[in-house]
């Protein structure tokens, strides 16, 4: 599509949905009994909000996935993949406001 090249696109839910809200869809996908761990909020933006408009102009206004189908197929593909170990952060370069949580080892 000429109208989508080099063109940088929201792409997500045009429903809202709290961390508490996507973490209960994500242990239900995963049939998980973890438990979430609620940590000092950081100090950014509380609530986001980005606008379709543009991907529907260009594409239309596609099908859309349910965000509780999209994580049960991205658990799919998860527990099929298995755990990867996540490397840590070294030398991180500014350590000024990075959330505690950031900085355990």
């Amino acid at each position: 599509m000429k109208d989508a090249r080099n063109q940088v696109f929201n792409v997500g839910n045009d429903e809202h949905y709290s961390l508490n809200e996507l973490s209960e869809i994500v242990k239900y996908a995963m049939n998980s009994d973890a438990q979430v761990r609620h940590v000092e909020s950081r100090n950014e933006v509380k609530v986001a909000y980005c606008s379709h408009e543009k991907f529907k102009k260009v594409f239309g206004d596609s099908s859309e996935t349910k965000l509780e189908d999209g994580i049960a197929i991205m658990a799919k593909w998860v527990q099929a993949r298995g755990p990867i170990q996540s490397s840590s952060f070294s030398d991180i370069e500014i350590e000024e406001n990075l959330p505690p949580l950031w900085l355990e080892k």
